[in-house]
């Protein structure tokens, strides 16, 4: 795999158009995914639980865990949500609707 990807970074270094350079880098894309940045170490890393989770069934190893943070998620953008939602639907003219809804 690692000579896979420094033939491509260097095939594309070495590309001299925008097409071929973006074509490498596809290819390295579409092999790999964009989660190939996450394979390296990482060091005080600020994910959350699920994708923590996710991480370690993929077979990441988790050696410290320095801070863990609580939270609770809410629905505080309800009433306005339903009260826009409410005008939108009011509305007579198009543009007190495109204002709602902005």
């Amino acid at each position: 795999m690692k000579q896979y990807i420094q033939k491509n970074t260097t095939l594309r270094a070495e590309a001299k158009n925008e097409f071929k350079k973006n074509h490498f880098k596809l290819m390295n894309s579409s092999v790999f995914g964009k989660t190939m940045k996450n394979l390296k170490g990482k060091v005080k890393y600020v994910v959350h639980y699920e994708n923590l989770k996710l991480y370690e069934s993929l077979g990441s190893k988790i050696t410290k865990i320095h801070k863990g943070v609580r939270f609770e998620e809410s629905h505080w953008l309800k009433q306005y949500t339903e009260k826009n939602t409410t005008l939108r639907g009011e509305a007579k003219m198009n543009l007190r609707r495109t204002i709602s809804s902005l």
